[in-house]
């Protein structure tokens, strides 16, 4: 019985051309766990959600991600065709989270949200799940996921958290416009 939507997390665009090397070797590390995650539960699941905005020209992350898993999952054994619903306005983790559960709410409703992000954002992106649940049950999954962002550390990922919980809104937004 499906009763599972699966929301991953993107890390931007999946370009060679466009990435250092280093962030490309972690976020296939990254989409293959989230492949293995998806092919082991497939019985259960009954969508994947992939947000992700605008990045550049008019390409976006969440369809940049979308076809990556689609074809990770589609060279599974054994074949894994699951419906892969893109969500093309969030930004940052928070809209992320709070987008995933509104779309288990009105479209599928009575399903468990697996939400699906790199370590690094595992704990901020649990507290967010416990503030917009509502009524959703949900499940929070950190893979690894290397890169060298400056934004993909424990302590800047921490500081975030802090300025979620205690509503500083003008470091959070500082943090969230400065380039990666």
């Amino acid at each position: 019985m499906k009763t599972v939507v699966v929301q991953v997390h993107p890390y931007g665009l999946y370009d060679p051309g466009l990435r250092d090397p280093v962030e490309m070797v972690g976020l296939d590390e990254y989409l293959s766990a989230v492949a293995n995650l998806i092919a082991a539960n497939a019985d259960s699941i009954s969508a994947i959600i992939i947000p992700g905005g605008m990045v550049s020209n008019g390409i976006y992350e969440a369809d940049s991600i979308a076809s990556q898993v689609k074809a990770r999952l589609f060279r599974s054994e054994p074949r894994i065709d699951l419906p892969i619903v893109t969500d093309l306005y969030p930004v940052s983790t928070i809209s992320i989270v709070e987008n995933g559960f509104r779309m288990v709410e009105e479209s599928f409703a009575g399903q468990d949200l697996w939400l699906v992000c790199d370590k690094v954002r595992w704990l901020k992106t649990l507290y967010l799940a416990r503030h917009f649940h509502g009524a959703v049950r949900y499940r929070v999954f950190g893979f690894k996921r290397r890169d060298t962002s400056w934004r993909s550390n424990h302590f800047i990922q921490f500081l975030e958290l802090i300025a979620i919980i205690f509503k500083l809104e003008g470091v959070r937004r500082l943090v969230e416009s400065r380039p990666e």
